[in-house]
């Protein structure tokens, strides 16, 4: 096939047009296959989390440590997962304004609120982890370069659920300046 062959192929296609009541329609049942990744993921995350409550008690030393650390930590991983499925909770109802734009823009303004929280909850799981780790520890060289290890993985981690949430938002963004009038 040649290459004018292959473009008049292209431009004969016929993309499917969707009215703005169609893509309203679709936002009201909130049944997008991202929607379907993100409960998926937050189903793991949270059962993970809970999996891990229920073992590191005994498997931590959880047992030996003061009832103050281990509700830290409990309270920290419980907010988290709190925060994971109200995040999901988010998603499952957009909402509808009385046009796609401000729908998409109520949805940014929801976002932006649930990334502050998101980052919140993430830095309180982060310190409530190394509190749990820390407490009644003897230092040495080798443990101060096992937390500065750590402190990194969290920076780490922090940085990259950042830039997930920004591109979340800017996502949602551009999308709003594209339905502009």
């Amino acid at each position: 096939m040649e290459l004018n062959e292959l473009q008049n192929s292209w431009k004969g296609i016929k993309t499917p047009r969707l009215t703005d009541q169609q893509i309203y329609t679709m936002i009201k049942q909130n049944d997008h296959p991202s929607l379907q990744k993100g409960q998926k993921q937050v189903l793991i995350e949270s059962a993970c989390f809970i999996i891990f409550l229920f073992l590191y008690y005994t498997m931590l030393d959880g047992n030996k440590k003061p009832f103050y650390i281990n509700a830290i930590l409990v309270g920290a991983v419980m907010l988290n997962i709190i925060q994971q499925l109200s995040v999901f909770a988010l998603n499952k109802n957009i909402g509808a304004a009385d046009n796609i734009r401000n729908t998409l823009k109520d949805y940014s303004r929801k976002l932006s609120r649930y990334y502050i929280f998101s980052i919140v909850t993430r830095l309180g799981l982060m310190a409530g982890i190394t509190i749990f780790s820390t407490y009644n520890i003897v230092w040495d060289t080798n443990k101060i370069i096992l937390l500065a290890l750590l402190m990194a993985v969290f920076s780490i981690q922090l940085f990259f659920f950042h830039k997930l949430w920004k591109s979340r938002i800017d996502k949602v963004r551009e999308d709003v300046l594209y339905f502009k009038d």
